[in-house]
């Protein structure tokens, strides 16, 4: 089985190609028609019904992939924009972490061109060319960039806009480099509403069947990762309408993107890399349309940030109280999770989870003298959680 799929100009307007393609792992879809009986003034004993909404609802898990665009179009009609840098990749650390990671020292208002950061090493961001806060690229070049203190940067570059960014923001380091780019999906606002830009036509192929569904988007991400083992990614799909149809000349596009593994899946929170054992999130977005069951469900901007993603991780921490204390103190942190095909990071997802806070914990003590620490996170609102993905 594959999914495969094209942007729709307008929600719940067939796409007229099918550009992009994943390969399905396992779908659950509930194929739903809403009857109405035709009861001809009102004679009970008419037997004529016609449908009035076909619509489907449903998860379905995908493989994840490196280096294909679905990827790109299909996080984005999950989380809701997203912005594309060209010329440029992450910059590589010196570190065993992989990229240039640091934290925003203070608040940063929409117009400064000064600011400083904390850096992992000292230096380390000092040979970068750009820096991403959140949805935003800030130029470094006319300027300059010494231990982590940037004077005359330039903002809001490449199709980002210049936004204010709170103290202890996730910073990464870029470097200039011609035939990359670098995705930033993240949530979208237009002036006071919340809205999701992007809705699909996409064909399912089940044994020689095809089965369209328009206006689909999706109410949720649910990622697990267990170093070794591999990704799985799954989402609810809700769509406005199912038809079966018949193609003469099917897609032959593949997927050709290598699969997504977890060897090299590395997780960094406020200056400490933390070896992970495993990792899960969810993504949960009441923008998409709820309730496709036996009624049309059309999306509405929304003017509430209604979006939220929790999750959480297994690492082993002998030495250290440092996430147990911050769910005693309800303090916030930063999570950045990097995910690379190679340790020169051709391709990489990176996730990052700002300003998340700790639910109740699980603590495990060892034999050893080990304490394996069972962590659960979670984070709202608006940019909060965003997903960077270079190629």
């Amino acid at each position: 089985m594959y999914f495969t799929f094209s942007k729709e100009s307008f929600y719940g307007i067939d796409a007229t190609s099918q550009d992009y393609v994943v390969d399905i792992l396992e779908e659950e879809i509930i194929d739903n028609i809403n009857y109405e009986k035709n009861t001809g003034f009102n004679k009970v004993s008419s037997q004529n019904r016609y449908p009035t909404v076909k619509s489907i609802d449903g998860r379905i898990e995908f493989e994840f992939t490196y280096g294909n665009e679905a990827w790109g179009l299909l996080l984005e009609s999950i989380v809701g924009k997203r912005v594309t840098i060209n010329g440029y990749q992450f910059a590589q650390s010196s570190e065993r972490w992989k990229i240039v990671t640091g934290m925003l020292t203070s608040d940063l208002d929409s117009t400064s061109s000064d600011f400083s950061i904390t850096e992992y090493k000292t230096g380390e961001f000092n040979n970068v060319d750009a820096i991403i806060l959140k949805d935003e690229l800030i130029l470094v070049g006319g300027g300059s960039i010494t231990d982590g203190v940037i004077i005359g940067s330039v903002r809001g570059e490449e199709g980002t806009l210049s936004d204010q960014h709170a103290a202890g923001v996730l910073a990464y380091g870029v470097k200039i480099m011609g035939g990359r780019s670098i995705d930033i999906v993240s949530r979208y606002r237009d002036g006071f509403s919340y809205k999701l830009p992007t809705s699909l036509t996409a064909i399912v192929y089940r044994n020689g069947d095809y089965f369209c569904f328009t206006g689909v988007k999706f109410s949720d991400l649910v990622f697990n990762a267990v170093p070794s083992e591999g990704i799985t990614f799954s989402g609810m799909a809700n769509a406005k309408n199912i038809r079966v149809i018949e193609l003469s000349s099917p897609s032959l596009a593949v997927d050709n993107g290598e699969m997504v593994d977890t060897d090299d899946m590395g997780c960094y929170s406020m200056g400490a890399e933390i070896d992970i054992e495993k990792l899960y999130f969810q993504i949960s977005n009441s923008i998409a349309p709820y309730g496709a069951k036996f009624f049309d469900s059309t999306p509405q901007d929304m003017i509430i940030s209604a979006m939220s993603c929790y999750g959480q991780f297994s690492s082993t921490i002998p030495t250290t109280l440092e996430f147990y204390n911050a769910y005693l103190n309800n303090d916030t942190k930063n999570l950045s999770l990097v995910i690379s095909q190679d340790k020169n990071v051709e391709n990489a997802y990176v996730l990052a989870f700002n300003n998340i806070k700790f639910g109740t914990m699980v603590r495990t003590v060892k034999s050893i003298n080990q304490i394996f620490d069972s962590v659960p996170f979670y984070c709202y609102g608006e940019k909060n959680f965003t997903i960077m993905i270079q190629k």
